[in-house]
This record gives structure tokens, C-alpha cells and sequence, in this order.
């Protein structure tokens, strides 16, 4: 039979020069109470808290630019191939009810070139600017092309295609885009070269 253990409590008092030291038992005994653990767990805590409000805001504000960025990169594309396209036509532009047609070479009907809005009806979503080729914008919608989304109606009160008041071969292309709480209206003059 093993013979019981015994337990040994001492205490020292402070002494000045000397540290105190509790015992119990023959092991020493050192370490962090319960209370200043958890102290230190809760400013640990707040600590992240305060750090993952401050990422979150930070992630939120880099997606925001970077959606801003993505629409001017989309409204610059589609407002300069629209341009070079103009540029390169061999009559006049035309503007008809918002939407503006030009025929490329070698000309005709067949080759009439369409930039319209959508209707949100059968001409398409209305937040889209396409692109068809046809006689007509009936014919144009069949082959019809996305050329830039997100569009809204400008805040100038001015349609989106237009010829300038004061020299009917100049023309304006005026694209307001809006995506979430981003907007931006981007507006360009064109004249065809080949004229």
C-alpha cells in the first residue's frame, strides 16, 4: 500500500528585496489568473473587431472603384467604336427618333448601320445601346449587338444620339451610365471623314 501524500501549504511574507512566493505542495506555482485571461481575451477581441470593420470597409471601397473603373472602361470602348465607325462611313449620319443609322461602304440599304436604345419591348432592354445592320431597325434588330449596358437617361434632358445645333455634320453621342450608386455621363463629337 503506497503511503498517503501529504500536502505542504506555506506563505511568505513581503519582505523588501525578496519576492513572494506561494506554494502548495513542492511544485512552484506561476501563471495568470482567470480574470486577467479573460481581460486579455476581450481586448484581444475588440482588437479584431475593430480590424475586420476596418477590412470590410476597406473591401467595399476597392469594389466600388473597381465597378466605376469596369463602366468608364465599357462607356470608353463603346463611345470610340461608335466614333471609328462614324468616322469611316461614306454619307452623312442620320438621326431618327433617338437613334442613328449610317451606311458603310459600299453603301445601300443593306449596309445601313443602326445605333439605337433599347425599348424594353422588341428593340431590346432599355439600359442597352445596340448595334444592328439592316434597312431598318426591324431588319438591324435581327443580327442586333450589345455595344454597352448600364445606360440611363441623361441627366442634360438631351437624347443620346444627336446632330450638333450648329453644324449638321457634326454629331453627338452622349452615354450616361449608372451602375449601384456609381454614375457617369461620358459625351463625344464625331463628324465622318469621308464626306
Amino acid at each position: 500500500m503506497k503511503p498517503a501524500a501529504t500536502i505542504i501549504i506555506t506563505e511568505s511574507r513581503a519582505v523588501p528585496g525578496k519576492t513572494t512566493k506561494q506554494t502548495l505542495g513542492n511544485s512552484s506555482r506561476f501563471g495568470f489568473t482567470l480574470i486577467e485571461i479573460m481581460v486579455s481575451l476581450t481586448v484581444i477581441a475588440l482588437i479584431f473587431a475593430s480590424l475586420g470593420g476596418v477590412l470590410v470597409s476597406i473591401q467595399r471601397s476597392w469594389q466600388k472603384q473597381r465597378d466605376m473603373i469596369d463602366i468608364l472602361q465599357d462607356v470608353r470602348q463603346a463611345a470610340g467604336f461608335m466614333t471609328n465607325e462614324i468616322r469611316s462611313t461614306n454619307s452623312n449620319a442620320n438621326v431618327v427618333g433617338g437613334n442613328m443609322w449610317f451606311e458603310l461602304n459600299p453603301g445601300g440599304p443593306a449596309n445601313r448601320v443602326w445605333y439605337w436604345r433599347g425599348d424594353d419591348a422588341a428593340l431590346g432592354t432599355i439600359d442597352i445601346i445596340y448595334r444592328g445592320i439592316g434597312a431598318a431597325i426591324g431588319n438591324a434588330n435581327t443580327n442586333r449587338q450589345e455595344i454597352v449596358n448600364f445606360i440611363v437617361n441623361n441627366p442634360s434632358g438631351n437624347p443620346i444620339f444627336q446632330v450638333h445645333p450648329a453644324d449638321n455634320n457634326l454629331y453627338i453621342i452622349e452615354l450616361s451610365v449608372q451602375k449601384n450608386d456609381q454614375f457617369y455621363t461620358l459625351t463625344t463629337q464625331v463628324r465622318a471623314r469621308n464626306n
